[in-house]
């Protein structure tokens, strides 16, 4: 048990340790806990505005006499049913003797999972709250105890009488952030699909796409030293769209205190001077409404310079925007965000704007003969639907609409005038689609003197590898073919025509009148010639 009792302490000792490397020295803010006990807690870096709460979540046992020693740890009197059947069934932790050991497969984690789990369920009680003061924070007359402190530190602490002194950093930032995956890359901008964030996707010209922009938030900034600090006033978030998406609307703008089943939601609204003085304020860019992108400032401070939010509030911005005709292959939109400091000024170096990329697809069609060679003359009609499985009853799908802009076929939208649905070939190129779905091509005509193809065929596409990058996904969504000199050789879609006719299997006589006819005339011919010769020899 001396062993598991030695790992217990290890354990803690590490995650204190590892938090600790690198903090200098500076006068400690004393805070009395008024708990009675002899321990101190000093929190090296604690950001002003944080609230740290220290819960006790093992009593020590301290021997009688003199000099008294820890002889082990024990749940807190008056526990809980339920919290002791936890701990019966814990993962991590195991009482032998009446005394908490830790289970020799335990890891830091792991115990730090245990805890957090008993938190949440509220069987731990005992508990500590102090608010940062931008350095260094030294809680005072804690009891002997195994503690868990939360808020930016996620550390656990024993404190007996031989470690009756403990040191902590807060290992959190003390800036103002985008919120990040689990790889460390950031997340401010997404676009949402099917309730998934995604930094991508890929729609078609026309197509709605519903973005959020999110910032982790705090009220001070705290300064490179860990004790110059500078009260936020406000933040500012700027999106800016590229030429092929139209901002339409703003859906809302949430500023979120607190995680999980804590959360509270906070809807603004816009500022008005006399009835909403914490609105947001919408500020359009280049003066084309929505439509060219936006600005938001939202206040941070009330008018008496007190935080109007909770430290690490997020903000939360969702907005939808329309792919329109200016689209190119790759549609950028980019956020960025700053802040303004109560006396006066602004950071030297706001982080760096997040964007997320619209995709649309385009492919060159290629009309070919058995050569390769290309040919002109014929028309096609394409479909999001194959026009040829339309069953009885069903009504057959339309042809998609194009513009036609120097020889190049744009998806059209809905405010366009001039519009076709034939699509001439050649070799054009047809631009503006959907990555995603599935588009059918139709012979509407063929080239003179080569036969029209019977069925639609599907136009293939390649799906971007999981985790391509920008490049590797905007080669995938443009499918340029490879002409020479009038000699198809790679890419694209290519259809193939062949020449001479076609003898129907059902129906008209097409051109078997033709055969018939000329049948008859050989066999004449035939009967014609023998019957002069049979003449030339009786005379």
């Amino acid at each position: 048990m001396k062993g598991k009792m030695k790992k217990l302490a290890a354990l803690a000792l590490a995650a204190i340790m590892v938090l600790a490397m690198g903090m200098t020295a500076v006068a400690a803010e004393p805070v009395n806990s008024n708990k009675g006990g002899n321990a101190t807690v000093t929190i090296e870096n604690s950001a002003k505005g944080e609230t740290y709460t220290f819960y006790k979540v093992f009593d020590a046992r301290v021997s009688d006499g003199d000099n008294a020693q820890i002889t082990g740890y024990a749940l807190p009197d008056g526990a809980s049913e339920a919290w002791k059947s936890a701990l019966v069934n814990s993962n991590v932790f195991e009482e032998i003797n009446g005394t908490i050991v830790v289970k020799e497969n335990a890891t830091t984690a792991t115990i730090q999972n245990e805890i957090e789990s008993w938190i949440t369920a509220e069987y731990v009680t005992e508990t500590f709250h102090t608010d940062g003061i931008g350095g260094s924070l030294q809680v005072t007359n804690l009891p002997y105890g195994y503690y868990y402190i939360t808020s930016g530190v996620g550390s656990m602490v024993m404190l007996n009488n031989t470690n009756p002194n403990m040191t902590i950093r807060d290992k959190n930032s003390s800036t103002p952030s985008w919120p990040t995956d689990p790889e460390g890359d950031p997340k401010g901008k997404v676009i949402l699909v099917n309730n998934s964030e995604v930094d991508s996707t890929t729609v078609a010209i026309g197509d709605t796409v519903t973005y959020q922009i999110k910032v982790n938030t705090k009220n001070y900034e705290q300064g490179v030293d860990d004790e110059n600090f500078k009260q936020i006033a406000s933040y500012t978030i700027t999106d800016t769209p590229a030429a092929g998406i139209t901002i339409q609307s703003i859906n809302s703008i949430v500023v979120v205190e607190g995680t999980g089943n804590d959360a509270e939601t906070h809807t603004l609204s816009p500022y008005n001077e006399t009835s909403n003085t914490t609105g947001y304020t919408l500020t359009n860019r280049n003066n084309q409404n929505l439509a060219g992108g936006f600005s938001v400032l939202l206040p941070w401070v009330n008018g008496s310079n007190e935080s109007i939010y909770d430290n690490d509030a997020q903000i939360i911005i969702t907005y939808t925007a329309v792919v329109n005709a200016n689209a190119t292959t790759t549609n950028e939109n980019s956020a960025s965000f700053t802040w303004t400091y109560v006396e006066g000024g602004q950071p030297d170096t706001p982080p760096t704007p997040d964007k997320t990329d619209v995709y649309t697809f385009s492919f060159d069609l290629v009309k070919t003969n058995a050569q390769n060679a290309v040919l002109p003359g014929a028309v096609f009609e394409l479909y999001a639907s194959n026009p040829d499985d339309v069953v009885e009853g069903e009504t057959a799908p339309s042809a998609l609409a194009f513009v036609v802009v120097d020889g190049v076929y744009r998806l059209a939208t809905n405010g366009d005038t001039t519009t076709t649905t034939e699509i001439t070939a050649g070799n054009v190129n047809i631009k503006g689609l959907s990555g995603t779905a599935t588009y059918w091509l139709k012979e509407k005509t063929a080239p003179i003197g080569y036969n029209k193809l019977e069925s639609a065929i599907e136009v293939k596409k390649a799906e971007p590898a999981a985790g391509a990058t920008a490049e590797a996904i905007l080669d995938t969504y443009t499918n340029n073919a490879t002409v020479t000199n009038g000699t198809y050789t790679e890419g694209g879609i290519e259809v193939e025509n062949l020449t001479g006719s076609l003898l129907p299997s059902t129906g008209g006589i097409g051109t078997t009148i033709f055969y018939v006819v000329g049948g008859i005339l050989v066999i004449g011919a035939g009967i014609l010639l023998i019957t002069k010769k049979r003449m030339g020899k009786n005379n």
